[in-house]
């Protein structure tokens, strides 16, 4: 209920009314960091509380029609309630297992795409940064979610690229390529001991600051994931095709031969 009056707010904070359905596109300095904090927090909210009717009003109509699109290849019974289970769970694990917001997100910049209708909205907990933007866009005047990595509806190899979030969980440092024959270099896991998550994952949970080596890679988009996003990555003669990760990480390393995508194609 909360999360539907703060989207209602926003809403009117953009001009909407009953009396004018089709208010024109501002442009991106119009909207606030406070416009895309309320509706981040509403749209995390509603993910957590799996209030499917709050999170259908926040995405933007290309987003709905990706996921029932989404639903009809993989013969999905209710399409929508398998993307919130998937968006939940990796908002949970980027929550570190908490399943409600304790704290507000906050947004550091609210910036425009090149091409004018897609905005991106850099976040931050609890006074640490996330590594990925949320998209957004305005319809009717209204601020809406994008879902997953870019506003488009192409299920072809598309020439644009993104940032991925590559995690090594490794004690030494790696290379890996994605796709176009991108190479990148990963730092270690900030653990010594040379032990790596693969033999012994025990040891890949600091109780400290330390972390995996993170490395943001820019892949060419690949289209294969559950929305159309996702890129293919090449790690140690093994390929990998995996999903883009909203939230989070999208390829593990997770030994000298060994790694994942945090969600596969």
């Amino acid at each position: 209920m909360k999360a539907t009056i703060l989207v209602g707010m926003l809403s009117l904070s953009l001009g909407q009314n009953s009396s004018s359905p089709s208010v024109e596109r501002m442009p991106p300095a119009q909207v606030s960091k406070q416009d895309a904090r309320v509706l981040v927090n509403a749209y995390a909210a509603a993910l957590l509380a799996r209030d499917a009717v709050t999170v259908q009003s926040i995405l933007s109509h290309s987003s709905l029609e990706k996921i029932r699109e989404a639903g009809l290849r993989r013969n999905l019974p209710d399409p929508l309630a398998a993307f919130i289970e998937r968006e939940r769970r990796n908002l949970v694990e980027a929550l570190g297992g908490e399943e409600r917001l304790s704290t507000s997100f906050e947004v550091s910049t609210v910036e425009g795409s090149s091409g004018g209708q897609v905005l991106a909205a850099s976040l931050s907990l609890s006074g640490k940064g996330l590594s990925k933007p949320l998209r957004m866009t305005q319809e009717q005047g209204a601020l809406k979610i994008v879902a997953g990595r870019s506003a488009g509806n192409t299920p072809e190899l598309s020439s644009s690229s993104s940032d991925y979030k590559v995690a090594n969980y490794t004690s030494v440092p790696h290379a890996f390529e994605c796709a176009d024959s991108r190479s990148y270099g990963v730092p270690a896991y900030g653990l010594s001991g040379g032990f790596d998550c693969y033999k012994d994952p025990g040891f890949c949970i600091p109780h400290t600051e330390l972390g995996p080596g993170i490395t943001m890679a820019s892949c060419v988009d690949y289209s294969c994931g559950f929305l159309w996003d996702g890129t293919h990555f090449t790690y140690a003669g093994t390929s990998y095709f995996c999903d883009y990760n909203t939230w989070g990480e999208d390829f593990l390393i997770l030994s000298n031969q060994h790694a994942a995508c945090h969600d596969a194609c």
